[in-house]
């Protein structure tokens, strides 16, 4: 697994994204990326992932429930002490866009 930079590995990316933000400003953010070989080693790692990704929110998880969506994506349900979390991991082909350059996308947290 390659995470949160880099090129060559495929145009396949594995996208975590969680909820950020307070109040009504609450909105999906990518937390991480994961380059991978090819759809089906994108298919492996997201499936990891849904299972071992320890998220932002809670502080202490009380357990966690794994949804596989027909197109390979999951949303994983974490309930905290108080309340309920959430996040995706997604599967993406990088389709560059003609005459441009890849550049890293910013990951949440990072600058």
């Amino acid at each position: 697994m390659t995470t949160g930079t880099g090129m060559g590995m495929g145009p396949w990316m594995v996208v975590i994204e969680e909820n950020g933000g307070l109040g009504q400003s609450v909105s999906w953010r990518v937390s991480n990326f994961f380059w991978a070989t090819d759809h089906n080693d994108a298919l492996r790692m997201a499936e990891h992932l849904a299972h071992t990704h320890r998220p932002m929110h809670p502080m202490i998880p009380q357990g966690r429930w794994a949804l596989r969506r027909t197109d390979g994506s999951w949303l994983v349900i974490v309930p905290g002490t108080t309340t309920t979390y959430q996040f995706r991991v997604d599967i993406a082909e990088h389709v560059p866009y003609p005459g441009t350059t890849w550049t890293s996308p910013r990951v949440a947290g990072t600058t």
